[in-house]
């Protein structure tokens, strides 16, 4: 019988076994064949370890898989700082793979204690930035900080006065600087249904989402690099296909879609002038008025805005 304590090559996973048998040891390079052969013979062992303890993964062979799938029980007691230093994201950390190694022994086995997967139902990339609280026909507003209302007070920008106008629930799933990638899986994931319209400022085509630590923000200008990625032809490709795939879901689903050409270049407008749910804007070289920023459209612009939007929707 084998009773295995895994974690971390920390005296922490000692302590931990040491606790439940004084006798337990340490399995790594030198000993854990000799474990699985004593193993097989059913003789009572308590044994510690960890990914670092044990040889590397390769394509044949995962040592700690190995022990894991010999073990009647297995104690899973991670410590507060790995010895990885993981910080942040990262593809292949020790305790993502450790614990992906002890859920599957969990969905066979039942004989884990001590993993707790809860913190797997949410990751930080899911975050909608608003969430439908009615069964009302709703309007929903997606863009980046132009559709967001950055320079203006929030019900002063577009989306607040054609709620407003329409005495409907409105949400805003917007976000500053975002792609058009962020702003498609805002609406392909929200809780949007037939009896729903939606108003899609589209942004720059150039804009690329990046995250770190969690955050999404956009691309930043500031390298020879980033002009080269933002103007190649995969981020048109990125953008436009975001496009489409949320004019599918809206057919789909039947809701209504209308799109703005808010900010984005002459090539997607004219790319989708021959789609049913795009209505181009009145060409204008300059906002109607500024926000308080200076930068962003003012109330009279939002109120341009608005009152286009609501033609299209009295139509």
């Amino acid at each position: 019988m084998l009773t295995l304590f895994v974690g971390d090559n920390t005296e922490y996973t000692a302590k931990c076994a040491t606790e439940h048998d004084p006798l337990a040891l340490l399995i790594d390079y030198a000993n854990w064949k000799k474990v699985l052969q004593k193993s097989s013979n059913e003789i009572s062992i308590t044994g510690y370890t960890s990914l670092s303890d044990l040889p590397k993964i390769n394509s044949d062979v995962s040592v700690l898989w190995e022990l894991l799938q010999i073990a009647d029980n297995i104690h899973y007691v991670p410590p507060v700082i790995w010895s990885d230093h993981t910080k942040g994201f990262s593809w292949n950390s020790q305790r993502t793979l450790t614990e992906f190694y002890l859920y599957q022994c969990q969905q066979s086995e039942k004989n884990v204690f001590g993993l707790e997967l809860e913190k797997y139902q949410t990751s930080a990339y899911l975050h909608l930035a608003n969430l439908r609280n009615t069964d009302e026909s709703s309007l929903w507003i997606s863009g980046c900080s132009i559709s967001h209302g950055v320079g203006v007070n929030t019900s002063e920008r577009y989306g607040a006065l054609l709620g407003k106008s329409l005495s409907m629930p409105t949400y805003h799933l917007t976000k500053e600087g975002s792609s058009l990638e962020w702003q498609a899986d805002q609406i392909l994931r929200s809780d949007i249904r037939s009896v729903d319209t939606i108003i899609w400022g589209l942004t720059q085509e150039k804009r690329a989402p990046m995250v770190y630590n969690g955050k999404i923000t956009s691309w930043p200008d500031n390298t020879i690099e980033d002009v080269e990625y933002r103007l190649h032809e995969t981020r048109y490709y990125k953008a436009i296909t975001s496009v489409f795939q949320v004019i599918n879901f809206c057919r789909k689903i039947n809701c209504q879609l209308i799109l703005l050409p808010l900010i984005c270049t002459e090539k997607l407008q004219m790319d989708l002038i021959h789609q049913h749910c795009y209505y181009q804007l009145p060409y204008q070289i300059n906002f109607l008025d500024l926000g308080n920023d200076n930068l962003h459209p003012g109330p009279k612009q939002h109120e341009f805005y608005a009152d286009f939007c609501l033609n299209i929707l009295n139509q």
